[in-house]
């Protein structure tokens, strides 16, 4: 079981894009597939900061141009800025936040499910920047087919809208209920318990509110470049090797980025 506590899911000096932009071995329905603990102040600070859409990265020689993009084309999913009406609309963002006296910086990614009657839009947290061990964090969503029952015996009636929010509590829940079985327990992870949202009638109207509960505008984009590539006892420039770490890692231009846009 991975576990990240308070924190420990922000990038680390030596991060590096490809393994946000990473081929996912099934992209059938939601994206986890790990079982992941996330705290409750993480759970609030990945909905409620600023989202920042990632595009041109470069760590040495090693550059992308669109980093959503990218990830999209390698697993069948839709590029469309911050449009996440249509199915499989994904896209990849930052954000950044001071925690216990220091800057950190962390990776999010926001997908849209739409199938016939229904239609979801998700937020994923990436811990350290990872797809691989991506973890809901909220979703919107509406479904005329089937309704939904919450831990407590609440029941959703189909049609009506709802967001579904993890929590320290519902993983407690699920634990106790279904850690015999993984599958089942990740399974469940990607549905925890929701809130109804009844003055949400139309598909559309989702959507905003989805893209204003998870704090994103279009217009805040960022690039970063590096010429370092940190090791985890030493870094790289141009080929030349440093003890220590830099202050100047793709992590640091990334935050950089954020304050300018």
């Amino acid at each position: 079981m991975l576990k990240k506590e308070f924190g420990s899911g922000c990038l680390k000096k030596n991060y590096h894009f490809k393994i946000t932009m990473a081929k996912l071995k099934s992209t059938d329905k939601f994206l986890c597939s790990k079982i992941v603990k996330v705290d409750d102040a993480t759970v609030e600070r990945i909905i409620k900061s600023k989202k920042y859409l990632v595009k041109g990265m470069i760590i040495g020689k090693d550059n992308v141009e669109n980093l959503s993009l990218s990830f999209d084309e390698q697993n069948g999913f839709k590029y469309n800025d911050v449009n996440f009406y249509e199915n499989k609309s994904t896209a990849i963002f930052a954000i950044k936040n001071i925690l216990n006296g220091k800057e950190i910086v962390e990776m999010c990614m926001v997908k849209t499910f739409r199938i016939k009657d229904s239609i979801s839009v998700s937020l994923y947290y990436l811990p350290n920047g990872s797809v691989f061990n991506s973890c809901l964090i909220a979703r919107y969503c509406m479904h005329k087919t089937n309704e939904h029952k919450n831990s407590d015996g609440k029941v959703i009636e189909k049609g009506v809208c709802h967001m579904h929010k993890a929590s320290e509590k519902y993983f407690e829940y699920a634990f106790k209920k279904y850690r015999k079985n993984e599958k089942e327990f990740v399974t469940k992870l990607q549905s925890p318990d929701a809130i109804e949202k009844p003055n949400i009638k139309s598909e559309e109207q989702l959507v905003q509110e989805a893209m204003k509960e998870f704090n994103i505008k279009c217009g805040r984009e960022i690039e970063a470049y590096s010429e370092v590539k940190q090791k985890k006892r030493s870094y790289w420039i141009n080929g030349k090797e440093y003890k220590g770490q830099s202050d100047k890692t793709i992590v640091e231009n990334m935050g950089e980025a954020m304050e300018q846009c």
